[in-house]
């Protein structure tokens, strides 16, 4: 991902919780490369305030060195109220987490998740779904419709890459991303080290899919060359993302009507089998393309109506306008290792020797066994090795702080400012949600069910069943 691509959008979520204190850990989560979540800064907060959130959006600006594009958040009040007093030019998206299991909800997210409507088709489709299922009345849906430019697809469909980011996708897979390193009654010492360990995991799935994109080619399916050339220029995952397109604009395109080529540019009305009573208007050059459908903008990824275009007028090389750098294999961080703190190299290497060290002396004594000789011999050389230590200089004892200090930096000098947080309560839990009503009945249905030894019954149990008291009259 480009220094310019990760601060266009992100994501912050502060659903992880230590334990031991309470804090929430807020993750700030955008999208590599590979369409996969990296996160690049996290904070520790003690409540979930506006004062709370205000400071870690600030600090968050003054690491990167300029506002983020976008930010998404999960219907957070505070976050709502520190958004855009921090961030002044960013645009606020929130998760749209409504009930997924009704029949209403099938009507609805036809037009609460559709990225192809515009606003007043989604006005009219909400509309006609609140009247059919009478529910006029109810506030919590008057209050979503109230804030729906923050939340819905069509009010964002001419920003690019607002559609990169759900929470319901994201957000959930970094929550357990994070759950496989983070331990309960975890000190802040212990959660920094498994949150490094989480960082390491992060960055060698990136190496991997880093090598897997430039050593190997995929297979292309159709025999259009403009397959052949995207495969080429996109990592693996984006490339299998646009291969869909390529493979839908010959199978389910249907092209309604065409116009006369004007200055290079050629109309089209594209309609899209899967996509009932819509019509797609394309404009193609041999250079670039523009849809209506607008995913190219919204996620940065040609659409099959478009690919549809180009192989209508016989393109057969990829568009370059058409390519974002951020999906390429040759996109970079924009940053280098000299611009990583030289005490973070120390650290890891004192702590690679550290290790070393400890695993070569267990086999020096694995190898003297419980001969008399070997292990003598051992001994004398350690001895010898003590020997030319204390010859070398002051003797300073190295104790289990220093052994933390290796591994997590040095102690700070002067005044101890960082103390052990008090324990605090937060809205919400990270090991607890809520249990929708059908859930409930589908564990209540699993349930053995307790029923009468003596005649099977399942509305009394054996010390009350009265054929037990006939038999004893």
């Amino acid at each position: 991902m480009t220094g310019r691509g990760r601060d266009r959008v992100g994501e912050d979520d502060g659903e992880i919780r230590t334990a031991r204190y309470n804090m929430v850990f807020a993750p700030f989560t955008s999208v590599d490369k590979h369409d996969r979540c990296v996160t690049f800064a996290a904070c520790l907060l003690s409540h979930e305030s506006v004062s709370d959130y205000s400071w870690a959006f600030e600090q968050l600006v003054k690491a990167m060195g300029r506002n983020p594009v976008i930010i998404i958040t999960d219907q957070c009040p505070a976050m709502k109220v520190a958004v855009p007093a921090v961030f002044s030019d960013a645009n606020g998206l929130l998760g749209n987490r409504l009930c997924k299991e009704t029949d209403f909800m099938e009507k609805l997210k036809k037009f609460i998740w559709s990225s192809i409507l515009e606003i007043d088709e989604f006005e009219k489709g909400w509309e006609e779904v609140i009247k059919e299922f009478k529910l006029e009345g109810n506030k919590w849906l008057q209050d979503m419709y109230e804030i729906r430019s923050s939340w819905i697809p069509a009010y964002f469909r001419n920003d690019p890459m607002f559609g990169l980011l759900r929470t319901t996708s994201r957000s959930e897979s970094e929550n357990f991303f994070f759950s496989q390193f983070h331990r309960q009654g975890d000190s802040l010492c212990e959660f920094w080290i498994r949150y490094q360990s989480a960082m390491d995991r992060q960055r060698n799935e990136r190496k991997r899919l880093d090598n897997e994109s430039n050593s190997s080619v995929p297979t292309s399916v159709s025999t259009w060359f403009i397959e052949d050339d995207a495969a080429k220029l996109f990592t693996r995952s984006i490339f299998y993302k646009v291969q869909e397109e390529i493979i839908a604009s010959c199978l389910d395109m249907q092209i309604k009507r065409m116009s006369d080529e004007v200055d290079g540019v050629t109309n089209f009305e594209i309609r899209d089998v899967k996509v009932q009573d819509k019509l797609f208007k394309v404009s193609v050059s041999r250079n670039h393309v523009v849809c209506s459908c607008k995913k190219f903008v919204m996620c940065g990824i040609v659409c099959r109506h478009s690919f549809c275009g180009l192989k209508h007028i016989g393109v057969t090389k990829f568009p370059r306008s058409l390519v974002l750098n951020r999906w390429m294999k040759i996109a970079e961080s924009g940053t280098s290792l000299s611009s990583v703190s030289n005490d973070y190299f120390k650290m890891e290497h004192v702590s690679m020797k550290l290790t070393d060290i400890w695993y070569d002396f267990r086999q020096v004594v694995d190898k003297a066994g419980v001969q008399t000789d070997r292990l003598d011999y051992v001994h004398k050389v350690i001895k010898q090795l003590n020997t030319d230590l204390d010859s070398q200089g002051v003797v300073v004892d190295f104790t289990k702080r220093d052994h933390m200090a290796a591994m997590v930096g040095e102690e700070p000098e002067g005044d101890l400012t960082v103390l052990a947080p008090n324990v605090c309560k937060n809205k919400g839990n990270f090991f607890k949600r809520l249990i929708s009503e059908r859930e409930k009945a589908v564990i209540k249905s699993k349930k053995r069910i307790r029923k009468c030894k003596e005649c099977s019954a399942v509305t009394h149990d054996l010390r009350t069943c009265p054929n037990r008291k006939k038999g004893d009259s």
